[in-house]
């Protein structure tokens, strides 16, 4: 069995390059994985899950042309 790393809020944002408030903004919208609650104010990712929500982005801009 493959051991899993929690990534936290600080992790999160150094992953996907977004910044705090974008990922909480994000996670309103339901457009960014459910954290994982650890405690009562700690919230985490599994390394997993954000390898596939950034993944997921990026295929989704593979055709995309840079606009002029």
């Amino acid at each position: 069995m493959q051991q899993q790393k929690i990534l936290r809020v600080a992790d999160a944002v150094q992953k996907t390059g977004l910044s705090r408030s974008t990922i909480y903004r994000l996670l309103e919208a339901e457009d960014f994985p459910s954290p994982i609650r650890l405690s009562k104010r700690a919230i985490g990712w599994t390394e997993e899950q954000l390898n596939k929500w950034i993944a997921d982005r990026v295929s989704g801009f593979g055709n995309a042309s840079p606009e002029r």
